[in-house]
């Protein structure tokens, strides 16, 4: 009697220990919501499921299988560094902090603005594409616009 009591705290221990929780994480935001430019503010709240804590840990080899091939879209500032794209039109208009565009340029250095007046000229080289700045000790955002206003920045 006590070797099957045994056996069933162990596999009562042992599921515990080894069991997931049902699912994926992922983040409910709730019901689509369409916003316009006048569309004042609007706050948003989603739901995370909790997974729980990893502790174990399994490391194996995956297989290269990219879901989308690299050969699609347009490159841009490629093997440049420190310049900014050529203007780029977008398929829509964004809105953004009021204001309706519907081109954008990419700096090298992790910024997407709307400025058009840094955009450098087509088919230019590190030496006539204009300078996408690297280092600045501004908090973000800044009103007075150093280093980029209308702009969306990286890390």
């Amino acid at each position: 009697m006590r070797v099957i009591l045994s056996l069933i705290v162990i596999l009562i221990v042992n599921t515990d220990v080894f069991s997931q929780i049902t699912g994926c994480p992922s983040i409910d935001l709730g019901p689509d919501t369409s916003i316009t430019c006048s569309t004042p503010c609007l706050t948003l709240e989603a739901t995370v499921l909790e997974v729980g804590q990893t502790n174990t840990y399994s490391v194996s080899s995956l297989p290269y299988a990219p879901p989308y091939p690299y050969t699609q879209g347009t490159p841009i500032i490629v093997n440049l560094d420190d310049v900014w794209s050529e203007e780029i039109a977008l398929p829509f208009n964004f809105c953004f902090f009021g204001n309706i565009y519907d081109k954008i340029i990419v700096g090298a250095n992790g910024v997407i603005s709307f400025d058009m007046t840094l955009a450098s000229p087509a088919g230019c080289n590190w030496f006539t594409c204009t300078f996408c700045e690297w280092e600045f000790s501004q908090s973000m955002p800044n009103t007075n616009g150093f280093p980029y206003r209308n702009s969306i920045n990286g890390a």
